[in-house]
This record gives structure tokens, sequence and C-alpha cells, in this order.
């Protein structure tokens, strides 16, 4: 099963069901079921407002137990919790298929998890590139 801690340090379980998907359908208005699509898993990790919606609705019953509300669980998870949650979330809904979908789900993951490193260096690399300096320089009339 996967899991999470949010940065107050609370564990959270992460498991969909049929009704969590349901249930995520009705009060968020995302379909947990178009993972197979392979859009589901950019369009939370580019959305952290309804990666949390989504993440609340399936903790809920934990959520409810400990006296937690939306917004109290919203405000746990931020920096690296928000990644950990994401992750836990996109590991639950891949656990959700069955196997056939599953070892294209992962596939679908792994090549996200990719994109987005690669991303991260290439946006890095620009800007440590000195050719960055100088254009900023000419656009403000400064130097050479």
């Amino acid at each position: 099963m996967a899991s999470f801690t949010d940065s107050k340090s609370k564990d959270w379980n992460v498991a969909i069901s049929v009704e969590d998907v349901r249930q995520v359908r009705a009060v968020c208005g995302v379909n947990l079921y178009e993972a197979i699509d392979g859009n589901l898993f950019a369009k939370l990790a580019g959305d952290p407002v309804a990666l949390v919606d989504v993440l609340y609705v399936v903790c809920k019953s934990q959520a409810d137990s400990r006296g937690i509300n939306a917004e109290e669980f919203g405000r746990a998870l931020a920096g690296d919790s928000i990644e950990k949650a994401s992750d836990a979330l996109i590991e639950a809904i891949i656990d959700f298929f069955p196997k056939a979908r599953r070892e294209v789900l992962r596939q679908i993951a792994a090549k996200l998890a990719t994109v987005q490193a690669k991303v991260a260096t290439r946006a890095k690399a620009i800007i440590e590139s000195p050719e960055l300096d100088r254009a900023v320089d000419r656009a403000l009339g400064l130097g050479e």
C-alpha cells in the first residue's frame, strides 16, 4: 500500500477502490480512470490543488478519524511532502488497475518522471548559463 508523511509528521495510507474513483469524480470532478489515457499523472503533478483535493477524498476516512478537515489536510502538504504525496497517489492509482494496465501505467509514470527530471536539468542549465547573464545585461543596457 502506498503511503506518505505530511509536513506535520502524520502518516497517510493511500489505496484506491471503485468507491474512491466514484467519490473523487463526484467531489473533485477528476476521473481517476483517465490514467489509462496517460494525461492524469501530468495533470495532477502540475496542479497541486487538484492533487491535494483528490488525496483528501481518498484519505477522508483517515482524516475524519483524526478530526482533520480539508483545510487542515491541505495546510499539512507543502514542499517535499507534496512530492511524496503525489508519488503515493500515483502509485495507488496504478495499483488500482489490473496487471496489464498497471504495467503500461508504470511506464507512463516512469516516462513522466524522466521528462520532469530533464526539464529541471535544462532549466538549471539555462539559469546558470553565462548566455542568460549576457542577455539580461543587454536587455538592461548594461556592460558590453
